[in-house]
């Protein structure tokens, strides 16, 4: 097992790697580069941490309100939502399609124009995710447990419409787990397969014990906008009590988008506003 991973991890380096850099520069060949002074700051944070957090993104009433059509969306159209086996995890999929609030954020330019930027190249959202976690006994969080979603680029930006405390689930990243370096360590030393994008616990727990500060954890308040990598290796804490509602924009590499739109089920397509 450990030789085939390691042959795993060579092509990865050699030839999957190379050819996805190389197709990204080609495709995106044509894309002016040239930061704005604007997103100048955000980007070196991003850049220098994977992730950055922005204050006060949109109001808290506004916040309020999209819980509002979240749990009456998840009541109505039970059918339309996902959940994990303890249904501590509920989802919905195109959740922009079920509000024009929704659908705002789903559109907001400084999320994918950031990431266009950090990734130097263009970006689409696939879709927006509405996103309910609630303390059950057992629960795993949001994104069940410990993974990263890629280990290519990958981007998301979270809003937390709750406070967002250790206890109710925020989100937590491994600093540097997505450098090249760090990919090739982790999986060297617990010989890890390249491709599988799910992480043991033992496995994160054992990276975090080694220096206790490459584990970060978001909390937040409501209307706080979260922008990260997550190539990054990620989790939605597990929550000990309470709840938290939160959105998230899934970005993908424009030429990719088809690619993605079928993982998930159901995603909503038409509109509920």
């Amino acid at each position: 097992m450990l030789f085939l991973n390691f042959i795993k991890l060579i092509y990865y380096i050699l030839i999957k790697r190379n050819f996805y850099i190389l197709r990204k520069n080609f495709i995106n060949r044509n894309f002016n580069s040239e930061v704005p002074l604007f997103y100048s700051e955000y980007l070196l944070e991003l850049k220098k941490n994977g992730y950055i957090v922005i204050k006060n993104f949109i109001s808290t009433q506004d916040c309020e309100f999209i819980i509002k059509q979240i749990e009456n969306f998840l009541i109505e159209n039970k059918e339309l939502t996902w959940h994990d086996d303890n249904f501590s995890d509920l989802r919905i999929h195109g959740a922009e399609n079920i509000s024009e609030k929704i659908n705002n954020f789903y559109s907001n330019k400084l999320s994918i124009e950031l990431g266009e930027y950090y990734y130097r190249g263009r970006l689409e959202n696939l879709m927006t995710m509405a996103n309910k976690t609630t303390f059950v006994k057992n629960n795993q969080g949001s994104g069940q447990g410990w993974h990263r979603d890629g280990l290519n680029f990958q981007y998301k930006a979270i809003l937390y419409l709750t406070n967002v405390d250790q206890n109710n689930g925020p989100f937590q990243l491994i600093f540097g787990s997505n450098k090249l370096f760090n990919i090739l360590k982790t999986c060297f030393k617990y010989g890890l397969n390249p491709f599988n994008t799910r992480i043991d616990n033992e496995v994160a727990e054992k990276i975090i014990k080694n220096n206790q500060n490459l584990l970060k954890t978001l909390t937040g308040s409501s209307g706080d906008l979260v922008l990260v990598d997550t190539s990054l290796i990620h989790r939605g804490c597990p929550l000990n009590k309470d709840k938290r509602y939160a959105l998230t924009n899934y970005y993908y590499p424009k030429n990719l988008i088809k690619i993605y739109s079928k993982s998930f089920k159901p995603l909503i397509k038409n509109k509920f506003y």
